[in-house]
């Protein structure tokens, strides 16, 4: 028989006959062919190429050992080149043929799990199978599998031949796949460069993922990245950011147990990537990597796609550099973030500052520093109290303004009150995200102007018109200085949660200096104008006095001097006559001074304690015009 006749393929046998006259140029041939051979694509073709119309091998698929494990495969079934897969190798079903690598002719059963591939095998069950290790420097580096549709005998000959041209491809192999592993770190290494160059330019969270998202969708499959970032490097609450293929990134803030981010939750505590697979949802594949900072875990990092097996380990290993590009653009992000805010402090301090500087009425303090603050902040409520000492202990009294209307409000006592007393004793802001106490205190019937008491929290409700909610969510409380001493407080609260940052505090607590010096620049100035007219009405009363000829000029002179200082209903002067008889004057605002009837010393009630005792303090309120002033300003509120 002419040694280049083809035999029948399919289930037609080869003969040992025709296996032994084929050998000697068929193994020359290959080698020589296989000698030009720089990938592992170009093995499997050539081995095709050169073996099937002789032997009529089906599929020719090349295994490639790999480290911890696995391996890679590339196959060729009918002609058609097949995509380079990676798996375990405990699940190839050559598995157990690795530790006595020996070339064996297998017939798989029927249950076998098979891999499908594109072309016209795609619905075919391989019946005969060749599997010959490849080896180098005496290990297994490999194998190749010649696969048959159809069931028939293998002849010894054939079998050798196999073995006669793998001795050569050890070296091949090995070859091919270190170039491949050069083209793959030098792809890596430009895609990361890439991702670097992107992120380089990112200037907050939302940046550093959507640049993620652009730049990984033409790498790997991916259908969203999410990123969960402990903030302050603690356990909770965790920053998570979300994006997906319509381009929207969104944040929001999550405790450390929430189902949202259960994916991140494992590797968080091992600071170890993984691979993730659930065939029931959108997220048939999932791999997630640390974030690493510092030699701590930082955060993580997700990408998910729709499509079952599109990650494998070499994902994660590429995906983890990619987190430490994301740490340091995530550090940047927070350092611009840094710069922006206090760029931001320092411009909302400044705009209140300057308008309190020309300021000196307490009431117009309280109004500017209230519409400053909302041009810069957004809140609902705005509190300035002053603090007093009481025999039961500090009382806050003060100015409200709640959802655009000036409410006026009973003093409090903060022995009961919560936040407030808190910034009060400690001398540092209070900041509360989500108050514990706001569902409660909802639940519980009320109306405008009621006071409710939790524990240990006063709420006076205040907000004007008909609200399911009337405790604040967010609040704020700093105290305010004068000197060492704190006398007064200044809130900003809201009726949603998490409205408030340490950056709201910081801006507060900056406010509260200029507020501190103004209020007591207010109060110099106060003193200052009650004792000029102390000076004035002791001028007007010596230059009275001096030009009276008589008691009622007298009495005339003491009421116009005295009324011009003190603003009362009623003034009295009174003396003893020479009958040692209470007698004197009497003036009623708007009228002239008119004379008392003498009444006998013993029926007088308060002159004869006035001879006792001297001069005392006055049962009633103050009513100076500047103590008049004071007191109108500040109205109570709620701590």
């Amino acid at each position: 028989m002419d040694s280049r006749q083809r035999p029948i393929r399919g289930t037609a046998a080869v003969s040992e006959q025709r296996v032994q006259a084929l050998r000697p140029w068929m193994h020359s041939r290959l080698v020589r062919a296989l000698s030009s051979c720089a990938t592992e694509a170009d093995l499997v073709q050539v081995l095709y190429a050169e073996l099937h119309p002789e032997f009529g091998y089906d599929s020719i698929n090349l295994q490639v050992l790999e480290r911890e494990g696995w391996y890679h495969s590339l196959a060729i079934d009918h002609g058609v080149l097949q995509d380079v897969r990676r798996r375990q190798l405990v699940e190839s079903f050559f598995a157990d043929c690795y530790p006595e690598p020996r070339a064996r002719v297998l017939h798989p059963p029927a249950a076998a799990t098979q891999l499908r591939g594109r072309g016209p095998g795609v619905s075919r069950r391989p019946r005969t199978l060749i599997w010959v290790p490849v080896l180098h420097g005496g290990r297994p580096v490999g194998s190749v599998s010649y696969q048959l549709y159809a069931r028939r005998e293998v002849p010894a000959a054939e079998v050798v031949l196999l073995e006669g041209v793998h001795g050569h491809l050890g070296v091949l192999v090995s070859n091919a796949y270190l170039n491949e592993l050069t083209r793959n770190q030098a792809v890596s290494l430009g895609a990361l460069n890439a991702i670097a160059r992107a992120l380089s330019a990112t200037h907050d969270e939302k940046g550093v993922v959507a640049a993620l998202l652009e730049t990984l969708s033409a790498l790997i499959p991916v259908d969203g990245v999410e990123l969960a970032v402990r903030m302050d490097g603690t356990a909770s609450p965790l920053r998570l950011l979300s994006g997906g293929s319509g381009g929207r990134i969104s944040s929001s803030w999550v405790g450390a147990g929430s189902r949202r981010i259960a994916w991140a939750r494992p590797v968080l505590e091992s600071g170890h990537g993984r691979l993730e697979a659930d065939p029931a949802s959108t997220r048939r594949s999932v791999a997630t990597v640390p974030i690493i900072e510092g030699g701590g875990v930082r955060g993580a990092l997700t990408t998910h796609c729709r499509h079952a097996g599109a990650y494998e380990q070499s994902t994660l290993s590429f995906l983890q550099q990619v987190a430490d590009q994301v740490a340091l653009a995530l550090r940047n992000a927070w350092a611009y973030d840094a710069v922006e805010a206090q760029r931001r402090r320092l411009e909302v301090v400044n705009a209140v500052g300057r308008r309190l500087a020309s300021t000196l009425d307490r009431w117009a303090i309280l109004r500017i520093l209230r519409e400053e603050l909302a041009r810069h902040l957004d809140f609902d409520l705005f509190t300035l109290a002053a603090v007093t000492e009481t025999p039961d202990g500090p009382v806050a009294q003060g100015y409200v303004w709640d959802s655009g209307e000036e409410v006026p409000s009973a003093p409090v006592p903060l022995a009961s009150a919560g936040p407030s007393r808190e910034a009060y004793e400690s001398g540092r802001p209070v900041l509360i995200r989500r108050a514990p106490w706001a569902h409660a205190l909802d639940r519980k019937r009320r109306s405008e102007g009621d006071r409710i008491v939790g524990e240990g929290v006063i709420v006076d409700v205040t907000r004007p018109g008909r609200h399911r909610r009337v405790a604040a969510r967010s609040i704020i409380w700093v105290p305010v200085r004068h000197g060492e001493e704190i006398t007064a407080l200044l809130s900003v609260q809201s009726y949603r949660a998490d409205v408030f940052d340490e950056w709201h505090a910081q801006v507060l607590q900056d406010v509260a200096t200029y507020v501190g010096l103004a209020l007591a620049n207010a109060e110099h100035l106060q003193v200052a104008q009650a004792e000029r007219h102390r000076l004035e009405a002791l001028h007007l009363l010596e230059l009275c006095v001096a030009g009276a000829g008589d008691e009622a000029q007298i009495a005339e002179a003491v009421s116009r001097a005295v009324g011009s200082f003190i603003d009362a209903q009623f003034l009295t002067f009174m003396y003893l006559d020479s009958r040692n008889r209470v007698t004197g004057y009497c003036s009623e605002r708007g009228s002239r001074v008119r004379p008392v009837e003498p009444v006998e010393l013993e029926r007088a009630r308060y002159f004869p304690r006035l001879l006792e005792d001297g001069p005392c303090r006055p049962s009633g309120p103050r009513t100076s015009r500047s103590h008049r002033r004071r007191s109108s300003c500040w109205r109570a509120r709620r701590p």
